[in-house]
């Protein structure tokens, strides 16, 4: 198979890089889908700790003894990846997973530090062993199958693992136990499932693994049909999997077993699965996030213990080139056992199959609506890396009805549930695959997976790399005698294609049957430009071929040398007919565009080739962003690239062993021939930046240089501290003043200082900055915690461009100053530790400001009382998305709170719709029926002093007139400002006075506020007592409550009224009182 050199090109990317130092220092579609916070923190398995922070800013705190290792920070496709400088050499050598940096996929995956340790798949080494040793590492399981262990390492231990991994003798490669999630009778009658049961093939006597979230084996369509089930999902002190109390809560395994091989029993057999007599063996990987791990122990068992014929995984995790412990796992146990593993092609549509899909050997489904059309979400090729063909075959998956668990929300009654994805389809492939096993009782992983595609019917309109062979037909199948060898073919030509030499390819078409099977063949293709491809490119060694009874015969497939020939991919098929009988077998072939050489040389400062660089290739003429870590040769100082021809911007980030920094850019760079580009340290000019008051030591200074190509930004930030010096150098012409754009920024305690230039980046830059330059800006931070650290954390951006600079972490300070370069904004974030058993970290958000020279301003953060606020209550014709603030100061700073508990319901007319583990934040997939809802959001954070937990209880209505139709969901808060003194304190034994507001939620019809209705507690929420409320101009209001003389917590709870809506928002130990 043809083999492409690693790159990231396709869809849209932003990419943002900082190298430097941390400044100073769906199975139910109701079920509501949690967004993740917009500030958290997660420790890397180097020790350090990433903080993400709104807009996708990181603040980089390092760990014990690293201050002083520049960090690596990127961007891409909305993930966020920080890689330590000593990291590099880790990654470069293929020893470490690169997801173990990304900041986005550890934080969704759970694995922020509101978890105390770090899960990974270790190859098994003698560093692994001595890494896991220092750090107090438990072994949880053995992956005999891939050479592994699995482990969990403790964060505050991380450091010591990272350094005992990374000594020079050490070997071995450590992954990400990454979290994957599930992929999801008409579909039975779509794959010809009928005509096989006539035939009496039913799947009797093959059994058929599920890995998935469990089956419910109490539903009447699967009572009987399991005959064994594991839970693999992570025992917390590494024990062995368990038989017990295995219930399928989250529903999509149970559906995924009856598509395969429910019995119908519960619906007079209208919803029997595919293959109704097929045994079934269950093995439970997890409740919708599954951990790698967990499915490669249940990939063993079901093919090493339980020798399971067939075995449907309907569960992707991301992707990326090469082989990862997945796919190796699929493809050993394939070779071993013989098993056949369907597994769903994911469903991320044009951004590619996921894993474990995108195994060679893996039969890989795609999905398909009833009438045939490709559906929109269904993983289609070409294969990340390789450009092969994928997926194998489709199958229906769009409205397909199943069994729906007893276990599962919502509706514990209700015997069926209709769902759509791959997950769905995956299991009509699955349970063909069962009716082929029990008609070929031999028959192992290459025949059935051959004989399904063979078989499949392509649809016309579709291309290889989105079909495979075609959309799946058992009914076929079974009567098809001849399969071919291999099933597909995935093929490549380098340019220039001036020397393209010959390639040509067995093809064998096995006779199962009694009879001799004369066969015409033909072959089709289309080019890249959707017209057939040129005469003489393609062959085929013949045109008719007769295969003896029980026999063989070949022929071969061949691509010629054709210099005219399009460039791209080609999309066609072999099928070989004889009658009613058709064999098609995929036709895939790479034809590589015009490419050129391009090395780009790394020069430090003393004039030495160096590899301490990280550098971005970033396409002006496509969307290719190109990464140095992908493609960097071990010990060479030199980039060695192969890219199409067109326009690219080249940006670079040098360090030495002083860790000062060089930033050398080339805006705009013609490759139409093979070239070399030196990137020469000693051409760039040095940054002095020098604030009024000389007696300060700078604490970070960075540059950050912007490329917009023809979708997107690339942006990259290389930031030094602790004294280290920074340069700066432009190569070649200017760019667009709109396309490209640099920025420089010196931070200073006391100062924020920065400039931009669009479409060009200064070599070298001295600035001394004058006191009349700046803007002042005084802080006061009321603390919400006893024992708590409270920081500033600083970033800014450019009107009109999309650059966020690497966020500054500083101990509080209460007055900053700022310059006021024209465009520049500033957002800075207060932040604060509460160090408690949960350790949990509060962020006030300042939004984005600017600041003009000369003017003075202040800003208070953290001003009780903190409750919920508006943002997003946005009702679709299919969907509710609900984002409210449930911690917000007086000031109307949101706040993310990184440990908090919480729940989101949403109810109609009584029934409940929806409900969700998350307060405040959720999407809701259901249409906006006509009535009366109840919307309730409930979260705490427990390792705080105030506002412990806040609630908001909605209520409104949808009238039939305006049922089905997109709406502003009509919500209101209460927002309490009381005067407290700067500990968030007011006096006991005194009548108190508590202005208040309404605020109806921003692109919703505002009604007057009819009545308003304001409690006091002051016992905890035990008893509560009525104050007096007048009203003032608009929707502000005051509240009068008498405090005891005791001192202590108060909470506070209102409901405010309009002709249509309530809303109640109660706030616990919402302020103190105090003896004064």
């Amino acid at each position: 198979m043809y083999r492409s050199h690693r790159m990231a090109a396709g869809a849209a990317a932003t990419v943002i890089l900082t190298l430097g130092l941390a400044g100073s220092g769906t199975a139910q579609a109701a079920r509501p889908a949690d967004h993740p916070e917009a500030s958290r923190a997660v420790t890397l398995i180097t020790g350090d700790t990433v903080t993400l922070l709104p807009g996708n800013a990181v603040s980089v705190h390092h760990g014990p003894g690293r201050a002083k290792i520049p960090m690596l920070t990127s961007t891409t496709g909305g993930h966020v990846s920080v890689i330590p400088a000593d990291a590099l050499p880790m990654l470069n050598a293929d020893r470490v997973d690169r997801r173990l940096f990304d900041v986005t996929e550890l934080l969704s995956s759970g694995y922020g530090d509101t978890r105390g340790d770090l899960p990974l798949i270790v190859a098994e080494s003698p560093a692994a062993t001595a890494a896991a040793k220092a750090s107090s590492s438990r072994t949880t399981r053995r992956l005999p199958t891939v050479g592994a262990d699995v482990i969990r390492t403790p964060k505050s231990a991380a450091g010591r693992f990272w350094h005992a991994l990374t000594t020079p003798a050490a070997t071995g490669k450590v992954w990400l136990d990454a979290v994957g999630h599930v992929t999801g009778a008409e579909g039975v009658q779509q794959i010809g499932a009928p005509a096989a049961w006539q035939a009496g093939l039913t799947g009797a006597g093959v059994t058929v693994a599920v890995l998935d979230t469990g089956i419910d084996t109490t539903h009447p369509d699967l009572a009987g049909k399991v005959d064994d089930q594991v839970d693999f999902t992570p025992v917390a002190d590494g024990g062995a999997p368990t038989r017990d109390d295995i219930h399928d809560v989250s529903g999509h395994g149970t559906v995924v077993a009856s598509v395969i091989a429910g019995t119908g029993a519960a619906s007079g057999g209208r919803y029997r699965g595919v293959a109704p007599d097929a045994r079934l063996i269950s093995g439970k990987v997890g409740d919708g996030d599954i951990m790698e791990s967990s499915l490669i122990a249940a990939m063993e068992w079901a093919s090493g213990e339980k020798h399971a014929r067939v075995i449907n995984i309907s569960i992707g995790f991301p992707d990326s080139p090469g082989d990862d412990p997945l796919d190796t796992a699929v493809n050993r146990l394939t070779a071993a056992n013989g098993s056949l593993f369907v597994i769903a092609s994911g469903n991320d549509g044009a951004r590619g199959v996921t894993s474990p899909g995108d195994a060679d050997a893996a039969l890989t489904v795609g999905a398909v609506d009833h009438d045939e059309h490709l559906w929109a979400g269904s993983s289609r090729g070409p294969r990340l890396g390789d450009g092969a063909v994928k997926p194998d075959v489709t199958a229906p998956g769009v409205d397909v009805t199943g069994a729906k668990s007893g276990d599962s929300f919502p509706d514990p009654g209700q015997l069926y549930t209709t769902e759509y994805g791959t997950s769905l389809a995956a299991p009509h492939a699955a349970g063909a695959a069962a009716i082929l096993a029990q008609q070929h009782p031999g028959w192992t992983q290459p025949a059935l997976k051959s004989a399904l595609m063979g078989s499949a019917t392509p649809a016309a309109d579709l291309d290889v790399y989105e079909q495979g062979a075609g959309r799946v037909d058992v009914g076929t199948a079974v009567h098809a005698p001849v399969y071919a060898d291999p099933p597909t073919f995935s093929l490549g030509q380098t340019w220039p294609h001036t020397d393209d030499t010959p390639i040509a390819k067995a093809l064998t078409y096995r006779n199962t049957g009694t009879r001799p099977v004369t066969l015409a063949l033909r072959l089709d293709v289309t080019g890249p430009d959707a017209k057939p491809a040129p005469a003489g490119l393609f062959g085929l060694g013949s045109q008719t071929l007769t295969v003896p009874a029980g026999g063989v015969a070949k022929t071969t497939i061949s691509v010629r040398p054709l210099a005219s020939a399009p460039d791209g991919y080609y999309s066609g098929r072999v099928t070989a007919t004889s009658g009613d009988l058709h064999v098609t077998t995929p036709v895939g072939l790479n034809r590589e565009p015009e490419q050129h050489t391009l090395t780009l040389e790394h020069i430090d400062r003393d004039g030495q080739p160096t590899e301490n660089f990280y550098t971005k290739v970033i396409g002006l003429d496509s969307q290719l962003v190109i990464d140095s870590v992908d493609h960097y040769q071990a010990g060479s100082t030199a980039l060695t690239l192969r890219v199409p021809s067109g326009r690219y911007a080249v940006v670079t980030a040098m360090y030495d062993a002083a860790f000062n920094g060089v930033a050398i850019t080339q805006p705009v760079l013609d490759v139409n021939a093979d070239q070399t580009v030196r990137l020469d340290g000693r051409q760039a000019g040095a940054v002095t930046i020098a604030p009024p008051d000389t007696g300060v030591v700078n604490s970070v200074t960075d540059v950050t240089v912007g490329v917009r190509g023809p979708a997107d930004w690339t942006t990259v930030d290389m930031a030094v501290g602790d004294g280290a010096s920074l340069y700066t150098a432009q190569l070649g012409k200017n760019g667009s003043a709109t396309g490209f754009v640099s920025a420089i920024r010196a931070a200073y305690p006391g100062y924020q200082l920065a400039w931009h230039w669009p479409g060009r980046l200064p070599s070298g830059l001295v600035r001394n900055v004058p006191a009349t330059d700046l803007a002042t800006v005084n802080r006061t931070y009321r603390r919400q915690a006893s024992a708590a650290d409270p920081a500033l954390e600083t970033g800014n951006g450019f009107a009109g461009f999309p650059l966020t600079m690497a966020t500054v972490y500083a101990p509080f300070t209460p007055t900053v100053r700022y310059n006021n370069d024209p465009g520049t904004t500033w957002r800075t974030t207060v932040s604060e530790e509460a160090y408690d058993p949960n350790y949990s970290v509060a962020y006030l958000d300042g939004g984005e400001t600017t600041y003009e020279a000369g003017e003075a301003y202040r800003e208070s953060f953290g001003d009780g009382v903190l409750g919920p606020c508006l943002s997003t209550a946005d009702w679709t014709a299919s969907a509710l998305t609900l984002d409210v603030p449930m911690f917000c100061d007086a000031a109307g700073h949101t706040s993310r709170v990184d440990f908090t508990t919480g729940t989101t319901t949403l109810t109609r007319d009584g029934a409940l719709i929806a409900d969700g583990d998350r307060g405040g934040r959720a999407t809701v997939i259901a249409a906006p029926k006509a009535g009366r809802y109840r919307l309730t959001a409930d979260a705490s954070r427990p390792s705080f002093d105030l506002s412990t937990r806040t609630t908001a209880d909605w209520s409104f209505s949808i009238t039939a007139a305006d049922a089905g139709k997109p709406l502003t969901v009509p919500l209101s808060v209460v927002r309490f400002r009381p005067s407290l003194d700067a500990t968030n304190t007011a006096p006991a034994g005194a009548v108190f006075t508590i202005p208040l507001e309404v605020r109806q939620q921003p692109g919703s019809v505002v009604q007057p506020v009819t009545s308003v209705r304001v409690e006091a507690s002051f016992d905890e929420g035990e008893t509560w007592q009525p104050a007096a409320v007048t009203r003032g101009a608009g929707s502000t209001f005051q509240a009068r409550v008498t405090h005891p003389a005791t001192p202590g917590f108060v909470a506070l709870r209102a409901t405010a009224a309009t002709a249509t809506t309530s809303a109640t928002v109660t706030v616990q130990r919402a302020y103190l009182t105090a003896t004064r």
